[in-house]
């Protein structure tokens, strides 16, 4: 094999990819355009922009409310106990 045929077939792999890379991007718009059309369908989605706020909106969110103060009992630390004294 000498460098001219090794040419002839870097050219024939080169093509190749070529082609394989187009059909690859005819597929990929194809998919684009038909997702594009199901999301702009109006069939499918007829509510898709006149849906009030009120209806479907802030109104169905679940909202936070502040939790109540818990009980913050704190009790009183017992004082001159026996076992608090010093046996000299």
């Amino acid at each position: 094999m000498n460098m001219e045929e090794a040419l002839t077939v870097i050219q024939k792999i080169k093509d190749a990819w070529a082609a394989f890379g187009q059909s690859m991007a005819g597929a990929a718009q194809a998919l684009e355009d038909m997702f594009r059309s199901l999301g702009e369908s109006n069939e499918l989605w007829p509510k898709r922009n006149g849906m009030p706020p009120k209806k479907y909106g802030m109104s169905l969110h679940r909202r936070v409310r502040p939790a109540p103060p818990r009980y913050q009992f704190v009790p009183v630390t017992p004082r001159n106990r026996p076992y608090q004294r010093r046996a000299f």
